[in-house]
């Protein structure tokens, strides 16, 4: 009676110890594909900037570009380039397009972004038009110094990239596909995710997690304070008898878009694994 015992003992402390290891395994995998896709992101966003940042380098180095002349080099990046469009600002709060359209600065969907920026800025812009519906990220900067152009002083850059060539570079096969990663919004609202997001929440992260079952210690004002404070928040929810971790933490780039990471993974990813281990390990004890 007392092995039964003492192997009983030791058996509830293996399990414990197995579970134990294994979250530990998964968080610390969560995080590396969380480290993985955030550097991935800040690449993608520096690539776009530089790519900027060469636009304006030629156009300054040049001192005798006429406008045409300066719209006719984003047209040409347009086509060759990352960007589906591109803008040039000027002092007089006039956008030109690469298409060589004429706006005024507070008719363009992305004026308040830009207007409100220090420098550098990422956003999201949402196209309407039949001609140009989709959605964007916004790519701009206030430039140190002004480039003459012809007539026009040039302040600052604009281009738009798809947000579907962002999601193109954001592939989780782990684990099934029993994972996936988002960029979100402070407010929730989802950028681009790795795999299809089907949830009947208008596209919004924290409106989602607003119907499951957070653990017990969570709360949906604890999440979005910590979203609020930039900080790295790990937890557990279940939906529909599933059960899933969630990491958050901020994308931290420089270009101040106060977007966050989202690593979600499946529950079933550890429970397989411990069953399997615990089935293995029972043999061992029954044969003892």
């Amino acid at each position: 009676m007392a092995v039964i015992l003492l192997l009983s003992i030791g058996y509830w402390i293996y399990q414990k110890n197995i579970r134990d290891v294994i979250h530990e395994t998964t968080v610390s995998f969560m995080e590396q594909i969380a480290e993985h896709d955030q550097q991935n992101m800040l690449n993608q966003m520096d690539s776009m900037w530089m790519s900027l940042t060469t636009i304006t380098d030629r156009f300054g180095a040049s001192r005798e570009y006429t406008m045409p002349e300066a719209l006719n080099d984003l047209k040409l990046n347009v086509v060759a380039g990352t960007f589906q469009r591109l803008y040039l600002v000027t002092e007089q709060g006039v956008v030109y397009s690469h298409t060589a359209l004429r706006t005024n600065l507070e008719e363009m969907g992305w004026s308040d972004d830009y207007i409100n920026a220090e420098g550098s800025f990422a956003s999201i812009y949402r196209e309407t038009t039949r001609e140009h519906w989709g959605e964007y990220m916004v790519c701009g900067t206030h430039l140190a110094d002004a480039i003459q152009c012809g007539q026009e002083s040039i302040v600052g850059i604009i281009g738009l990239v798809p947000v579907t060539f962002i999601a193109e570079h954001m592939r989780l096969e782990s684990f099934d596909e029993m994972g996936m990663t988002v960029i979100m919004q402070s407010t929730g609202e989802i950028i681009t995710s790795s795999t299809v997001y089907d949830n009947t929440s208008a596209n919004n992260y924290l409106e989602f997690l607003e119907g499951v079952t957070l653990q017990r210690g969570f709360t949906q004002k604890d999440i979005q304070s910590g979203i609020q404070r930039g900080e790295k928040q790990l937890f557990r929810f279940s939906m529909d008898g599933k059960g899933f971790y969630t990491l958050i933490e901020p994308l931290d780039d420089p270009y101040h878009s106060g977007w966050n990471l989202v690593v979600q993974f499946s529950d079933k990813i550890t429970t397989n694994q411990v069953n399997r281990l615990l089935m293995q390990s029972l043999v061992f004890f029954i044969i003892i």
